[in-house]
């Protein structure tokens, strides 16, 4: 696989999307920010019940997958009997 071929591979992970992309930089110091360092964690990101409200923020205001699937509303945990963790 050539090394264009990698990177192009790499630019349509989770992680790269949520964690290294350039383009979102500033959105991620904002949404992030609450979950202190660990909010640079894609495992804290996609498992802790403390990170799918600034998750789900940061995914609508990236845009990223709004032609898709629309605004995203994060869950009601308190309502939900779901264990993220």
């Amino acid at each position: 696989m050539s090394v264009l071929a990698k990177k192009l591979e790499q630019l349509q992970t989770k992680s790269w999307s949520f964690l290294a992309c350039p383009t979102y930089v500033l959105h991620r110091a904002v949404h992030f920010r609450p979950l202190g360092f660990s909010g640079r964690n894609l495992a804290t990101l996609l498992n802790s019940k403390d990170a799918v409200r600034p998750l789900f923020n940061y995914i609508n205001a990236t845009g990223r997958f709004r032609a898709v699937f629309g605004d995203l509303a994060a869950p009601n945990l308190a309502e939900e009997d779901v264990d993220y963790d």
